[in-house]
């Protein structure tokens, strides 16, 4: 690049897509301070979607899930590390009351949300959909399952007589 009456020479440099650190090196030959190293920092856009890095297969109804973790993307991919917004979690076409317990909306922290206390109620195979700012995402299916039984009690049937090899009626 040539320089101006001044003896300035200027440049326009256009960060990419990827966020981080970046330099431009700006050499001139026989110049005292030549090269001269030009740091800048490309910081993450908007969150335009949402990553499910970690989510259960199965879960055991009554039990702490295993953490069901989310990062907010920007249109590039890349990790919103400035981002620390609320991400909620819902059960995608699941009986009301779904969770048993747990916390549903987390903040993110540095663009990710853990979510680690979540305990269902009701099983069968369910989808989770996490929300933040217009933006939606559904994770893959889960198979919730019941647990181990806590106690076994008679219902019906106790006392009963009968015939050598035959079977006993229902009550």
């Amino acid at each position: 690049t040539l320089t101006d009456a001044s003896g300035l020479a200027q440049v326009t440099f256009t960060l990419g897509t990827v966020s981080g650190a970046s330099s431009v090196e700006a050499t001139v030959d026989g110049l005292n301070g030549s090269p001269t190293l030009f740091t800048m920092t490309a910081i993450p856009d908007t969150v335009v979607s949402l990553n499910i890095t970690a989510q259960p297969d199965t879960v055991v109804s009554g039990a702490v899930a295993s953490p069901i973790v989310v990062e907010a993307r920007d249109q590039y991919g890349n990790l919103v590390t400035w981002f620390t917004g609320d991400v909620t979690v819902t059960v995608n076409d699941a009986p009301a009351g779904n969770f048993a317990a747990g916390t549903t909306t987390r903040a993110a922290v540095a663009g990710v949300a853990t979510f680690d206390d979540l305990v269902f109620s009701n099983t069968g195979s369910w989808f989770f959909d996490f929300t933040v700012a217009g933006v939606t995402a559904t994770g893959t299916s889960v198979e919730v399952i019941a647990g181990a039984p806590a106690s076994v009690t008679i219902a019906s049937g106790d006392g009963q007589s009968g015939v050598v090899t035959l079977p006993l009626p229902l009550p």
